[in-house]
């Protein structure tokens, strides 16, 4: 798993989608396309980068003991 290189922690991507707003009263409808990466950040200390072109900037792999 990608690891922060500042604290160690877990990098997670966070998601984004598109949604009809259904009503005056912004009444959420279906999504409208399908969902996208926002951005990869860590779960400690919130660095973050826009694409997985950047993640070696903020992380390095680490494989994970099973």
């Amino acid at each position: 798993m990608w690891r922060c290189k500042e604290c160690g922690g877990e990098i997670v991507a966070l998601f984004g989608t598109q949604k009809q707003v259904i009503s005056e009263t912004c009444e959420l409808g279906k999504d409208l396309d399908e969902p996208i990466i926002l951005q990869l950040e860590c779960k400690k200390c919130y660095c973050h980068v826009d694409n997985f072109n950047q993640i070696e900037r903020i992380a390095d792999w680490v494989e994970e003991e099973e």
